[in-house]
């Protein structure tokens, strides 16, 4: 048995640095104790949002956008029945890592994965296109490790630092890179899958 709990209508928009509107943007809410998220809303072209059932509790917003970074995470209570209007959702100016990747032949490397981690908070992927280039953008400020892979190859990471909206290049070059192993119990049974 699943128990269904009413829900209130929670509404707003999503706002630049520039406090203007800013469409497509992503909202998403978080479960304000436990931490875990709960739901997605995408704002329309005027940067409008909309979540039609929310229930009762304390929780986070935050919003992400194509060019933009996520702004600081917003606090909200619910009661579950009264409708909250005019939540605003910030998104902030983003840094951009920029690229291409090669062999270790100096070819470029088209659709290579290309991932970088902000260490302990996230992570954001990329792939190159035919002329081996990339581009990751909206990226929270940080210190970012950026590295590439493909097949049985891949790059070493890059540490860059990111700390206005000024694109920050790198070359990536793929290197041989395979670990291969065995998986086992604790009696030394080989364990498949």
């Amino acid at each position: 048995v699943v128990r269904l709990e009413p829900g209130a209508l929670v509404e707003g928009v999503v706002l630049g640095p520039d406090d203007k509107p800013v469409p497509n943007a992503e909202v998403e809410l978080w479960h304000g104790v436990e931490g875990h998220w709960l739901d997605t809303a995408n704002a329309d072209e005027d940067g409008r949002w909309r979540l039609d059932a929310v229930a009762i509790g304390k929780y986070r917003l935050t919003a992400s956008a194509k060019s933009f970074s996520q702004g600081s995470e917003l606090t909200i209570e619910c009661d579950g029945k009264t409708p909250t209007h005019g939540v605003v959702v910030r998104v902030d100016i983003g840094g951009r890592v920029r690229g291409v990747v090669t062999n270790a032949s100096g070819d470029v490397v088209a659709d290579a994965a290309i991932i970088a981690i902000l260490r302990g908070v996230t992570s954001d992927e990329a792939r190159t296109g035919a002329d081996g280039r990339f581009e990751l953008d909206g990226l929270r400020v940080g210190d970012y490790d950026v590295a590439a892979r493909k097949d049985d190859y891949a790059s070493p990471a890059i540490r860059v630092s990111l700390r206005d909206n000024e694109p920050v290049d790198v070359e990536l070059i793929l290197q041989h890179a395979r670990i291969a192993g065995r998986v086992i119990d604790e009696k030394g049974t080989p364990v498949s899958d």
